[in-house]
């Protein structure tokens, strides 16, 4: 388990974390999710006690990160943004450096160069791998201790698809047996894999999303005539969570597995579905999320309308109004 309580950080005067609170529990993969400067990485930081939080405690599995640095550091591992390492030193003796340093037995370099698909390139140098080639190498440090909790700070960003596939079906049967994650993201694919819970990062407190833009349903607008309010009932009988109408279409949160059969309801019911578009509702919240920190750049604050509740990102997305129709 990893725990946040009261939290505060703040930077050369700038408040980073402000009573923030946090709980990742064993068996669960927490997405972090923020505009760029919202604090992800210095949430990482201070859970494995690398960044010194001004106020508050930080626990892994009920130890206390700076009273007990050394029992807690123990029990977590970290994936950085960046990794950096000896351009001199092989693969394979670079994990066996991080294998004597967690103090796990030598043969967990090999299986993890064979897990990670690194055996062809274990006699290399570093300075002789491409980037996604170090990547992997970072992920084979990361897996190679066997603890409760891990933590990563946006991994798959340097990954090409089957990197990104590899660690997140490592990281899923991880958590499924019973260990904690916690890693920030700007993909959406990578948290409809992994993650069972997402939180957004703002205003130096995490907000969980809500249960409007949960992991598994979608975002769906479909045309369905002149009077899309007419037919927000019948797509809440077809098992849609909630329905609205906008700008002459019908809008609606629903599971992958009720998503034909609301379509069906509404035709039953006699709605004209001409056409639909349908989005994962997290994949819209972080469209909007995206959006939204480009606005901040390019606008004025006082045009700028700032989503202050989680469960209204979704509704902002590009799309969410647009006019024109067709699958998606």
């Amino acid at each position: 388990m990893i725990q946040m309580i009261g939290v505060d950080k703040s930077y050369n005067g700038r408040r980073i974390l402000c009573g923030a609170e946090l709980t990742v529990s064993g068996g669960e993969s927490l997405a972090l999710v923020g505009a760029n400067g919202s604090g992800k990485t210095t949430t990482l930081r201070c859970a494995i006690g690398l960044a010194r939080p001004d106020r508050g405690s930080i626990k892994v599995n009920g130890i206390d990160v700076w009273t007990h640095q050394r029992e807690a550091r123990s029990r977590v591992s970290y994936l950085a943004q960046r990794t950096e390492f000896p351009p001199t030193l092989t693969v394979r003796e670079i994990l066996r450096v991080v294998a004597d340093l967690r103090g796990v037995p030598a043969h967990s370099v090999e299986r993890e160069m064979a897990l990670c698909g690194l055996n062809r390139v274990a006699g290399r140098t570093v300075a002789a791998l491409s980037g996604g080639e170090r990547q992997r190498v970072a992920m084979a440090a990361l897996l190679i201790p066997d603890v409760p909790a891990y933590l990563l700070d946006e991994p798959t960003l340097n990954l090409d698809p089957i990197g990104t596939r590899l660690l997140v079906d490592r990281l899923r049967a991880l958590r499924d047996e019973g260990r904690a994650v916690l890693f920030t993201t700007h993909i959406d694919g990578e948290v409809e894999g992994l993650a069972t819970r997402v939180a957004i990062l703002r205003d130096g407190r995490f907000v969980p999303v809500s249960d409007d833009a949960c992991v598994g349903e979608r975002h769906v607008s479909v045309t369905v005539g002149s009077r899309p309010d007419l037919w927000a009932g019948a797509a809440l009988r077809g098992g849609a969570k909630r329905a609205w109408p906008v700008r002459g279409r019908l809008h609606a949160i629903v599971s992958d597995r009720a998503l034909s059969g609301m379509l069906a309801r509404l035709e039953h019911e006699g709605a004209s579905v001409s056409a639909f578009r349908t989005e994962t509702a997290l994949a819209t919240a972080l469209d909007r999320l995206n959006d939204e920190e480009q606005q901040v750049v390019t606008a004025p604050m006082d045009g700028v309308r700032r989503c202050t509740a989680a469960g209204e990102l979704w509704r902002q997305a590009r799309w969410a109004g647009a006019d024109s129709a067709g699958p998606r």
